[in-house]
């Protein structure tokens, strides 16, 4: 709006005048823009059950939707009362620049307007070659270990059987290992708990987000351009860790990556068995291990049976404990006395002190498994019997907790690799699981696969949904529903930004990077909106549509290009910063917006006005057969009246029958 009236007030027209017929000509084409990025953000705002992707679209979309409604009734409401006070009408000459740069886009698009088939070619040319590059090396599709922030697990399966102590020294050597690194890893704390069977180490990284931004960008720019190497990622401070820190027999190392933007990241899956008994999912999760650890590149395979422990078992033979006179209810009690204890109840001293007194064998008594083999109970006779006698006594491993689903209990083997494409691990399972038999009644399945393929499906519709109310909105500004094609072709062009600009900078398609694409649907199409909008009401006042379309692209040249770079500008600070929200970074949103703002701004200037000319083409060629067609048939339906009038009359001739 501002640069309209600028420009009315350069070619000497009074400051009122200017201001209303300024703000006039591109209020509509304003408005419209705007209502199209605002409705992008409805479809996932009203989905049900869209998962993340519904969450972050919600957070960020109802700040942005209130600021672009207050922006519009800024600028056109007090943008034109200011630009009426503050204007002064002084001519000032553009700055050279910005003249050369105009008059080659003049010159390309009066190339493309009057050679429109080799330019419909070279633009699907680069389409074409663009999506075929894109079908051979995809995106990296990370596995979504958000929620974590800044902070780094390492967890521990210890053998069973060990003690409190023994924990505790395996422990304080990797809390050793921490602190030896804590300024190369760029730890802030750490926070250690374990059992006798596992345990935990959480490192609690330092945001780099503390840091000034312009600092943090500088140092972005300095890696991108390989003048200075990056620092060490999580992965990389796994690795490390690992090495220094070998682990003894029967402890196993677990870790749970989230990603950095741009950084590597640990790809993770876990695949589902359902059955009904459990031992024999044991056994099927032993098979499926064996069969996960044949995928070279592997960090670690493990299942919910290694984060169980080793549990003793007496199953008692009531019919001969029946038979020898031994009350099974005794036996059963007898063992919870001894081996747990039994609170006898409360002791009240003098001082007023108050003890629990508990009641159970000495450790010596109950150190081994041979002193509960010796347990002796009476019988009704008074002969006393060892335990082994009615007991089977065996230790068997067993899950650290049983989760069930649909009356099902579920057993999960996870398996990670140091792959940014999760999508790569899930291919290698599925041909590791080829011919994976199970009996009867049991089954598996991949998760946290079936949650991403679900993901990305509500990612496409929702981006169906933005496209078909951007088109709708179009519809409504032209008062057409075929020149909007026209506008809608920035979308895909825009979308040739994004994978470039993903592809050079590392940044992997996270749940950031789509909520960035669309958004995208609405934003791209602002400028083709002002660039058709005045195009057609050249059209409306009598010019010819090459010279209006050469006219619209001159005069909205300055405009479009400064917006765009308004935007870009804004956006550079969350593309090379790090701010995140609970560990999820915004910088693949900031570099998707700014690569498919670059090359729909680059591009609409000239494809947009190609398509407008070939789809008004189409548009007038389905009319002209229309209309033909409706003619015909008028005329046809004359003749059998003119006939049938002709014999009402009694004229009968030849003529009219050949």
């Amino acid at each position: 709006i501002v640069e309209n009236i600028y420009r009315h007030r350069q070619g000497g027209m009074e400051a009122t005048k200017a201001s209303i017929t300024g703000a006039g000509e591109v209020g509509l084409a304003v408005v419209m823009s705007t209502c199209t990025s605002v409705v992008v953000f409805l479809p996932l705002i009203l989905m049900k059950n869209a998962g993340d992707f519904s969450f972050w679209m919600l957070r960020i979309g109802i700040p942005v939707i209130v600021s672009l409604v207050a922006s519009l009734f800024i600028a056109l409401v007090f943008v034109p009362l200011a630009a009426q006070r503050l204007s002064h009408g002084t001519k000032h000459g553009e700055l050279r620049l910005i003249v050369w740069v105009r008059e080659r886009y003049v010159r390309t698009l009066r190339w493309v307007l009057t050679r429109r088939l080799d330019a419909a070619v070279l633009v699907l040319l680069v389409m074409g070659s663009t999506w075929f590059y894109y079908t051979k090396h995809n995106l990296p599709r990370p596995a979504n270990n958000y929620g974590w922030g800044d902070n780094m697990p390492f967890f521990f399966d210890l053998p069973s059987g060990g003690t409190l102590e023994d924990a505790d020294k395996i422990f304080a050597k990797a809390e050793a290992v921490v602190d030896q690194n804590r300024e190369h890893w760029g730890v802030e704390r750490y926070e250690t708990r374990f059992a006798y069977n596992n345990g935990r180490i959480q490192v609690k990284l330092r945001a780099d987000a503390n840091t000034e931004w312009y600092s943090y960008t500088w140092d972005s720019l300095l890696r991108w351009l390989n003048v200075r190497k990056p620092g060490i990622d999580r992965l990389g401070i796994e690795k490390e860790f690992r090495e220094q820190f070998p682990l003894a027999p029967g402890v196993r190392l677990r870790s749970l990556q989230s990603g950095s933007s741009g950084g590597s990241q640990d790809a993770g899956m876990s695949i589902s068995l359902y059955g009904e008994d459990t031992g024999t999912l044991m056994g099927l999760a032993e098979e499926a291990v064996r069969r996960l650890r044949t995928i070279p590149g592997l960090t670690s395979v493990d299942t919910d049976l290694e984060r169980g422990g080793n549990e003793l078992q007496i199953q008692l033979d009531r019919d001969r404990a029946r038979r020898v006179g031994v009350n099974p209810q005794e036996i059963s009690s007898s063992i919870s006395y001894a081996m747990r204890g039994l609170e006898l109840g409360r002791y009240y001293g003098p001082d007023g002190r108050e003890l629990r007194v508990f009641a159970q064998l000495g450790e010596s008594d109950r150190a081994s498994l041979d002193d509960l083999r010796s347990m002796t109970f009476k019988t009704d006779s008074g002969v006393e019997v060892p335990l082994e006698t009615v007991a089977t006594l065996n230790v068997t491993r067993t899950l650290g907790q049983i989760q069930r689903e649909g009356r099902q209990t579920i057993l999960r083997v996870t398996a990670r690799a140091p792959r940014t494409d999760s999508r790569q691990l899930f291919a290698a399972v599925d041909k590791a699981m080829e011919g994976f038999s199970m009996p009867r009644g049991y089954r598996w399945d991949k998760g946290n696969f079936y949650q991403q393929d679900q993901a990305d499906a509500e990612m496409q519709f929702a981006l169906i949904l933005a496209v078909t109310f951007v088109f709708l909105l179009m519809g409504l500004l032209f008062e057409s529903f075929v020149l909007p094609l026209a506008v809608i072709i920035a979308v895909p062009f825009s979308f040739l930004g994004v994978y470039w600009m993903l592809y050079l900078t590392g940044t992997p398609l996270d749940n950031m990077a789509m909520i960035g694409v669309v958004i995208l649907v609405g934003v791209v199409v602002n400028n083709a909106i002002v660039l058709v909008d005045m195009a057609n009401r050249l059209r409306a006042a009598g010019q010819p549509r090459f010279e209006a379309l050469m006219e619209a692209g001159r005069h909205r040249f300055r405009p479009i290009l400064m917006t765009t770079l308004c935007t870009v500008s804004g956006l550079i600070p969350m593309a090379l910063g790090n701010a995140r929200i609970d560990g999820m970074p915004y910088a693949p949103l900031g570099r998707t917006m700014i690569g498919g703002l670059l090359a729909a701004t680059l591009l609409t200037l000239v494809i947009v006005p190609l398509f407008y000319t070939l789809i008004d083409d189409l548009r007038e060629h389905v009319a002209g057969i229309w209309g033909s067609a409706w003619s015909r048939r008028g005329a046809t339906a004359d003749v059998p009246s003119e006939s049938m009038g002709g014999a009402a009359s009694g004229v009968g001739r030849a003529a009219p029958m050949e």
